[in-house]
C-alpha cells in the first residue's frame, strides 16, 4: 500500500521530548526515529491506549487492504461455484462491489487520503 504518510511501522513511547521538554506519550516512526504524533488521554492509561492504537494503523491499513483482496476473491470463487456459466469478469465486478468490499475501500481511501 503506497500512502502520502509517514512509512511504518510505527512505535508507541512513553518519553517523548516534546518541544518545550516535557515528556509525554507518543509515536514514532520505527525506520527514522522521527515524531509521528503526541497523544492525549483523560490520563495515562487512555493516553497509552490511544498511542498504541495509533501506533499500529500503518501495520492494520496494510493487513486490511490485503484482507479486502482475499474476501474478493473468495467471494467471487463462491459465487462462481453456484453460477459457473456467468463470466468472470462479471462475477469480480459484483464482487468489488459487493457492500463490504466497499466499505473497506472508503475506510482505506479516508486514512490515506486518497481520491475515490
Amino acid at each position: 500500500m503506497s500512502a502520502a504518510f509517514t512509512p511504518g511501522p510505527w512505535k508507541f513511547v512513553t518519553d517523548f521530548i516534546c518541544s518545550n521538554g516535557e515528556l509525554t506519550t507518543g509515536v514514532m516512526s520505527s525506520k527514522t526515529g522521527s515524531a509521528v504524533a503526541w497523544l492525549h488521554g483523560r490520563d495515562d492509561a487512555e493516553e497509552m491506549a490511544n498511542a498504541k492504537l495509533v501506533a499500529a494503523c500503518p501495520e492494520m491499513a496494510d493487513l486490511l487492504a490485503r484482507v479486502r483482496g482475499e474476501y474478493v476473491r473468495a467471494l467471487a470463487d463462491a459465487m462462481t461455484a453456484t453460477t459457473p456459466d456467468r463470466p468472470f469478469s462479471e462475477v469480480m465486478a459484483e464482487a468489488r462491489g459487493n457492500p463490504i468490499a466497499k466499505e473497506i475501500d472508503a475506510l482505506l481511501r479516508r486514512a490515506t487520503g486518497a481520491q475515490p
